[in-house]
């Protein structure tokens, strides 16, 4: 005689197994186990129970990863594509999206981070020759030259901030850079410049008079 078996081991032979199975499907599919069940779900504790579950589900790396593909192969197909294309160009959608990165961009975070990405950005080096060349290149067209002359001298005429730092630099020798000079200095040297010009001008305008009372 065969010795008994545990209630364990007796549960995992595939006969009961199979067994077992077709008797849950028979319970849940009875109409009082469904309305016990849904009566069930209603409950505000047992929905916050399955948020919270479902959120600790969510996060496990091989469920993200797992979800990550999915949503890759099911927006690869080309009914979803030709949905989600239809649905973009709604004038309504369009201005909500605008809504939306307008907002999304306006955030610290992402400021952040987007200047973060920047900086890292420039300073590679195939980055950094590629700027260098384009720039030599842009500044031996004559158009870019007259403009740049343009420029200079309405900010030389205007006595901008600029034209005030590149002074401050160039009377220090560069050890004082632009970026650390600051605003009380330059409001300084900017009265200072105003105040030379407007004196050489009485003095031209003075040599100009006692000529012409000469003559």
């Amino acid at each position: 005689m065969a010795p008994a078996l545990c209630r364990i081991c007796y549960r995992q032979k595939p006969e009961v197994v199979e067994k077992e199975k077709e008797y849950q499907k028979r319970y849940y599919q009875k109409s009082e186990v469904k309305e016990h069940r849904k009566q069930y779900h209603q409950k505000s504790e047992v929905k916050e129970k399955q948020k919270k579950r479902a959120k600790r589900y969510r996060q496990r790396p091989e469920v993200k990863e797992r979800h990550r593909e999915n949503q890759k192969r099911h927006y690869q197909k080309p009914e979803v594509k030709e949905k989600k294309k239809e649905y973009c160009q709604k004038p309504e959608v369009r201005e909500k999206k605008k809504e939306y990165l307008k907002q999304y961009h306006q955030k610290p975070e992402v400021r952040e981070k987007k200047k973060e990405y920047r900086n890292e950005y420039r300073q590679k080096p195939e980055v950094v020759d590629k700027e260098k060349e384009y720039r030599k290149q842009r500044f031996q067209n004559p158009e870019v030259k007259e403009k740049q002359k343009e420029y200079a001298k309405r900010y030389i005429e205007t006595a901008s901030d600029l034209y005030i730092k590149a002074l401050i630099r160039q009377n220090t020798q560069g050890a004082l850079k632009a970026k650390d000079v600051p605003e009380g200095l330059i409001e300084l040297q900017r009265q200072s410049l105003i105040l030379k010009r407007t004196i050489k001008q009485k003095q031209k305008e003075h040599e100009q008079h006692n000529t012409a009372t000469d003559l």
